[in-house]
């Protein structure tokens, strides 16, 4: 399964706009729990203000057994499925519930 990585919708408030030129991978496995998710910097076209979110797998994938992520030029996507092996450039793994 492949699903286009959407940007939250705050991230449009104010004349503000995404970078996705600049969006990049973070592995996870902080406070911010397992990854992978994607670091998507946003701003108004000011260069002193800019800021950058974190875009995590929406719920159905994370409920899957693994989950990845992909870059076609300024596009992103969740992969899940065979789509990982081949094409993935972070995969993460649902945390086990102790069953």
């Amino acid at each position: 399964m492949r699903v286009k990585v959407e940007a939250p919708a705050f991230t449009f408030m104010h004349g503000r706009m995404p970078y996705w030129d600049r969006a990049y991978l973070d592995p996870g496995g902080t406070i911010w729990g397992p990854g992978p998710y994607l670091k998507l910097p946003y701003g108004d076209g000011a260069p002193k203000w800019e800021a950058v979110t974190r875009v995590f797998a929406p719920a159905r994938l994370r409920r899957c057994k693994t989950w990845g992520l992909v870059r076609e030029g300024n596009d992103w996507y969740w992969l899940t499925g065979r789509d990982i092996q081949s094409e993935a450039v972070g995969v993460g793994e649902r945390e086990s519930d102790g069953t």
